[in-house]
């Protein structure tokens, strides 16, 4: 009969409303996952909160702000890999935090806090290089005159002077290589010098008149902080595109009387600078921000009246 084979047997019709409600659990599971807000992606900025004693990140927004190291140390001087995976930094329990400090890592979803080395001194101006393979570090014995730069290979005991006892090194930056180093002396006197890891040759590269200097991804451009008082942010091509020797100086911000400029760091991509800006007048909040160096537009982070220092991009 026609009615007879239209109709499912019992278990027939079990089977198929098991198999409905399957469907509609799976699409009730898609539907939920989808209508869940994504969270952000992309570059972040670590960076030292001077009050807090804590090294801090956020997205370029100011949103999903965290504190990546514990309460129960004295964080400072942040700086990370070419991946962004891993912050490094200088530390110290806070009751310690003007002794000797220690060089410490953690990856940037605040997990896996390790110590690095203990430290004989206080250590300033803290750098690692692109492969996160060295860090380099300025510090000074009590008995020496001037602070100069040490190297430590990570995962090997001990590290080294790189620069010599007769000058002074101070906020160095590493080259995109990750064997030689810029730093000046602190005397403003026009001239940077560059040291060799290896072979711990220092020259001098005459005249630039920077203070704090990071240099681009692809080793052809400097930002710096520039300016008869060093107060300003300036951009310098050394070679154009077709490999010619130049000196394109710009000034990206200039210099100010009430206003301080800081700590500039190229993004990885090359076309973007972060830098902290701080009131002349009163110390008790800075600012982060982020230069394009094509357009200028110049956008600020919202750290929310932070004092922040010593940004580093990380992921």
């Amino acid at each position: 009969m026609p009615f007879l084979t239209i109709i499912p047997t019992t278990n027939e019709t079990i089977r198929r409303m098991l198999r409905l409600l399957m469907c509609a659990g799976i699409a009730m599971l898609q539907s939920g996952c989808a209508a869940d807000p994504e969270k952000p992606t992309g570059w972040r900025v670590a960076f030292e909160d001077l009050n807090a004693g804590r090294i801090g990140a956020c997205y370029l927004d100011g949103s999903n702000f965290e504190y990546l190291t514990p309460d129960s140390l004295w964080a400072s001087q942040p700086v990370s890999d070419s991946s962004g995976q891993t912050v490094y930094f200088c530390s110290s329990r806070r009751d310690e935090r003007h002794l000797p400090n220690a060089l410490y890592a953690v990856e940037t979803d605040g997990s896996y806090l390790r110590k690095i080395t203990d430290l004989p001194f206080r250590a300033i101006d803290l750098q690692v290089t692109l492969d996160g393979g060295r860090l380099v570090f300025v510090g000074s014995y009590p008995d020496q005159k001037y602070p100069r730069a040490f190297q430590l290979v990570i995962g090997e005991d001990g590290f080294s002077a790189v620069t010599s006892t007769g000058r002074a090194a101070y906020d160095i930056s590493m080259a995109p290589g990750g064997m030689n180093f810029v730093y000046h002396d602190s005397t403003l006197s026009d001239t940077l010098y560059v040291s060799e890891l290896n072979q711990k040759l220092t020259l001098p590269i005459a005249p630039f008149p920077y203070t704090q200097l990071s240099i681009s991804p692809n080793g052809l451009e400097f930002a710096a902080v520039c300016g008869p008082q060093r107060r300003g942010l300036c951009h310098l091509l050394l070679k154009d595109s077709l490999g010619n020797s130049v000196r394109d100086e710009r000034v990206l911000v200039a210099e100010l009387p009430d206003k301080s400029i800081s700590h500039p760091i190229f993004h990885r991509d090359g076309k973007r600078v972060c830098y902290v800006e701080a009131s002349s007048a009163d110390d008790s909040s800075s600012t982060l921000k982020v230069i394009d160096l094509n357009s200028l537009v110049i956008k600020e982070i919202d750290t929310a009246n932070r004092r922040v220092s010593h940004p580093a991009w990380i992921r």
